[in-house]
């Protein structure tokens, strides 16, 4: 059985295969730097880390297949959903003054 570790860091995002002895099978990461949103206020890359999270755990899956996801983070922060479950403001990045 395999776990996949979605690892939702500051600096990098990580979604790793975890096995039954805790040994890591595969893993992928990314990047994914704030950048500056609507009024110069830096914004976490929603978008672009959700597609590579969907793009990553497919590919994973075809290699591994995987039983369950895990979900971590550090530092996290925030996300306003509207009644459309949409973003309703930019997730700020937390480094923001």
């Amino acid at each position: 059985m395999l776990v996949a570790v979605i690892d939702l860091g500051k600096t990098n995002k990580k979604v790793a295969l975890i096995d039954r002895s805790l040994r890591q099978v595969a893993s992928r990461s990314a990047s994914f730097p704030a950048q500056p949103g609507p009024d110069g206020v830096l914004c976490e890359q929603i978008d672009a880390i959700w597609a590579w999270l969907g793009e990553q755990l497919a590919a994973l899956y075809r290699e591994h297949p995987f039983h369950a996801l895990s979900v971590t983070t550090h530092g996290a922060t925030w996300a306003a959903l509207d009644d459309a479950g949409g973003l309703a403001f930019p997730v700020i990045a937390y480094e923001h003054d």
